[in-house]
């Protein structure tokens, strides 16, 4: 497939409809009507009407099939700005092509909109992002790794699930939950902070946690008494274990390799308990798995999600590359297809200016397109934002007045448009 084989040709032509729709007084987000209905290209009938969401193969390439049972590309734009409102929003949306709001957890906005969405869970609250921003004073708060065997965590879990999908089991414009954001699973080799094995290894020796990680490690070095006491420097079987005996950061390899594993183990068996009670709670929406950035992408991550869920969600670098290679290795280890679930390209070193990123967008575009394994994209985000505390900008479609950014308006329109255009006819 040759997605964007001609796409500077396609850009020019496409650039006096752009100009057109920019005529107006605020561009795209003015009282004109846009040049293209909310996914008109995709409209092909494939299969039964089932009434919600599904996943499957369509000429080669894995799809996600609308209530009505068309092939759907899921194209979305995620943290619209709810200030506007939903008839703006809906504007924005369809004068740049973007069929879904992308991933969100308002439902008082939900409610009110008419586009697809996925709905984020965030039963663990331990995203990087979250990390960041404590950390650069833009929230306050403090972060903290739960103790996934807690009976009192277990019960709020539950009554979560069953008090969101009580509200969004019908819900036709649902396209799946996700189990949350950016989770740190893997631990940082350096950062103690960042390492849920020793946020477990610091609990009370009476805590469900705790006791789950003795149990683990004990198990682990069965046989292998001596490697234990070189490794950690007390004997396996020790009356108490002092867990600040092992923490030197950054830690041993040995020490390190068994947290990670152990972390492993705690995300495995949470999707073990979390997963079925969504899937009793609403057996007939989609669900995908934490949005996983690159740098967490362990196979046996991967896999113990893949017991449970319908796709693998993604976060990848906000840059230029699509690493198509590591994501055809989740595929292959999975069998599940992708979902690009929030995505820009930022300026850097190399992209000097807004534009120089704006137009590296289309390219990315078409080796999402040309994976054949990749079922949706999610573009980062509706408006600029400024962190708080550190004055960093993340850009967005538009400034934060509404005005669209002529740089991103010239690339994502057509780049949007051609993608839906070849997706329903090929």
């Amino acid at each position: 497939m040759q997605f964007l084989g001609t796409c500077s040709l396609f850009i020019a032509t496409l650039l006096p409809l752009h100009a057109a729709a920019q005529g107006a007084a605020g561009g795209p987000t003015g009282t004109r009507e846009p040049a293209l209905t909310l996914a008109a290209a995709q409209t092909r009938q494939l299969r039964s009407s089932t009434g919600f969401y599904t996943t499957g193969m369509q000429a080669g390439r894995w799809t996600l099939f609308d209530p009505e049972g068309k092939s759907y590309f899921c194209l979305g734009l995620n943290h619209v700005n709810q200030r506007f409102g939903t008839e703006r929003i809906n504007r924005d949306l369809a004068a740049y092509h973007f069929n879904s709001y992308g991933w969100m957890e308002s439902l008082a906005f939900i409610k009110q909109g008419s586009l697809s969405y996925v709905y984020p869970f965030d039963f663990l609250k331990i995203s990087i992002g979250l990390y960041n921003r404590i950390k650069r004073g833009d929230t306050i708060g403090t972060f903290r790794y739960p103790d996934p065997y807690d009976p009192a965590f277990r019960a709020e879990v539950g009554t979560t699930i069953a008090a969101t999908c009580a509200h969004l089991k019908d819900d036709r414009n649902l396209i799946a939950y996700m189990l949350g954001d950016v989770p740190v699973i893997v631990p940082a080799r350096a950062n103690p902070e960042l390492n849920w094995a020793e946020a477990i290894r610091r609990q009370p020796e009476e805590s469900p946690g705790k006791k789950d990680y003795l149990r683990w490690i004990r198990n682990e070095y069965l046989g292998r008494e001596a490697e234990f006491t070189v490794n950690y420097g007390f004997a396996l079987n020790a009356e108490r274990f002092p867990p600040e005996l092992a923490q030197v950061s950054p830690q041993k390899s040995e020490v390190y390799h068994d947290d990670v594993k152990f972390a492993l183990h705690l995300i495995a068996d949470f999707y073990d308990f979390v997963c079925p009670l969504i899937r009793q709670a609403d057996p007939n929406h989609l669900l995908f798995s934490h949005r996983l950035q690159n740098d967490q992408l362990n196979r046996e991550l991967v896999r113990s999600a893949a017991r449970h869920v319908d796709a693998i969600a993604i976060q990848p670098p906000f840059n230029e590359n699509l690493d198509i290679k590591l994501y055809r290795m989740v595929h292959q280890t999975t069998g599940k297809p992708i979902f690009i679930s929030d995505h820009h390209i930022t300026t850097s070193a190399r992209l000097k200016t807004r534009a120089d990123a704006a137009k590296a967008y289309p390219y990315y575009l078409q080796a999402v397109y040309d994976s054949e394994i990749i079922i949706g994209y999610g573009f980062c985000s509706h408006l600029d934002s400024v962190g708080i505390a550190s004055g960093l900008v993340k850009p967005g479609l538009c400034d934060p007045a509404g005005t669209i950014h002529p740089e991103h308006a010239g690339y994502v329109l057509p780049a949007n448009r051609q993608l839906l255009e070849r997706f329903g006819r090929e």
